[in-house]
Formats: C-alpha cells, structure tokens, sequence
C-alpha cells in the first residue's frame, strides 16, 4: 500500500503573499482534509500568523496516513536606532541596531569596526552619517535607519617647562590651555597648593613628576607632565664633623641635615 504525501512550502509573507497546499495523488486514495483552512489556503486566502497544517489520505481499503506541514509567516518589523551619538576624537562609541535578524552598512562605513552586526564600534575622525539596512530571517522585509556620529575635539594644554626648585623653598607651576577648558586636575597633588587650577605653587621635599589633566564641556580630556627637579645650596646643609654614639641621646648618630630635605 502506497502512502499518501504531503506537498507544500514552509513560508509566508503576511499581508503580501500566500502558498497553497497541494497533494499528490496516489490510486485508490480519498483525502480528507483536517482542517477546512488548508482548502481556504488552497484558494488564495492570505496568512497573518504562522501556523500547521494537516491533511489525511484515506484508501478505499480504511487505510489511511496522515502529514502535517508548518507555514510560518514572515512579519515586516521596525528598525531601531537612536539617530545621534558623540565621541572625543579619537575615542570609540558602540552603535546599537535592534528589530530585525539580519544587518548590513552600507555607504560611508570608514571607522566601523564590523559592516555585518547590529552593534559595530564606530572611530569616526569627523562627523559621519552611518546607515544600516535590516532584514528579517526569511528576507522578505528590509528597514533602513542612519544614526549621526558627532565628533567633539579634544582640548590642548602644556603643562610648562621643567620646574627647579631650591629646596626648602616654593615655586610655581605654569600651564596653558585652549580656551575651551573647564577643568585642570593635578596629580599627584602631593606638596601643591591646589590640585585643581591651571598654576599652584609647590613645596616639593623629592623630585617629582607631576601630570595635569585637563578637560572641556564636552567631557572631552588632554594630559601633559612636567618635572619638578629639586636643587640644594651649600648654606643650607649642615655635615657634623664627629658624633658620640654613647646612647645618652646627645649626638648618638652621624646624620646630615639639609633645610627643604626629608
């Protein structure tokens, strides 16, 4: 005894498009349709969700086989992404397209670090228009959408030629900046008068290396160092000629003294 058999295609395009079920006849076979929808499908009626679909053939001898089929429905879809994002110069932002199965940039994709996912990392130089083009699983819909990548400069500072100090004594440290910063930040503010202005004065007792960090109202931020060396005069250190290391805590050590120096 043959077996009856199912024909068909699994796909639909909602609101679009729509398959018809068929079967293939075998001799002697009756067929009963399950579900009264398969013959509405058969006659053009369109889909608007996914679903299965199941047909039985019948011998004239009571033998009978039953096959189901899934037509799944493609859905159009909305693409999201937000239209504008900001980077430093020279910095990275994560872009984010959400909605659809399938993505690709197209057009200017200079500085993306992947034309083929919905979250590229984007290193624009100048302001730059990306567009992203969406598609569903069975690639029935598509949805475009462009986000504007705007990029903010970085400010400039020097943070002044290397400073010598006598120790024991002050001197001051002297950036510049461009105009548009809003902020300084000194570190380490270890001996500054303040840490957080373009010219504080410093009391060093050992050389340092001192870092400023500026930034602008965009939160955009540039650094530059400066080293503070630390000078000695002969006035101002003192070499005992002899100690007397008799624990009576009179001159017990041999130590060299120096203003400015710990």
């Amino acid at each position: 005894m043959r077996k009856a058999k199912t024909l068909g295609c699994g796909l639909l395009v909602a609101g679009i498009s729509w398959l018809c079920l068929t079967t293939q006849p075998v001799a002697g076979a009756a067929y009963t349709h399950l579900l009264t929808v398969v013959r509405g499908v058969a006659t053009g009626h369109a889909l608007s969700a996914s679903r299965t679909y199941t047909v039985t053939a019948t011998t004239d001898k009571g033998c009978s086989n039953t096959e189901s089929i899934r037509i799944n429905v493609a859905q159009p879809f909305s693409l999201q992404l937000a239209p504008e994002a900001v980077v430093c110069a020279g910095s990275s932002v994560s872009l984010s397209a959400s909605g659809a199965a399938q993505y690709h940039w197209t057009g200017n994709t200079a500085g993306l670090s992947n034309t083929t996912t919905g979250n590229p990392v984007a290193t624009p130089f100048v302001n730059t228009v990306y567009t992203v083009v969406g598609r569903d699983a069975y690639n029935c819909f598509t949805d475009t959408a462009s986000v504007t990548v705007r990029v903010n400069p970085l400010p400039n500072v020097n943070a002044g030629s290397t400073l010598e100090v006598l120790a024991g004594t002050t001197g001051q440290l002297q950036s510049t900046a461009s105009s548009d910063v809003v902020a300084w930040n000194w570190t380490p503010a270890d001996y500054l008068s303040c840490a957080s202005c373009p010219a504080p004065e410093t009391k060093p007792f050992r050389p340092l290396t001192y870092t400023l960090t500026v930034q602008n109202a965009a939160g955009c931020a540039a650094s530059d160092s400066v080293l503070v060396k630390l000078l000695c005069s002969g006035s101002r250190i003192f070499i005992p000629t002899s100690f007397t290391p008799n624990a009576d805590g009179r001159n017990d050590r041999f130590r060299i003294r120096a203003e400015g120096i710990k």
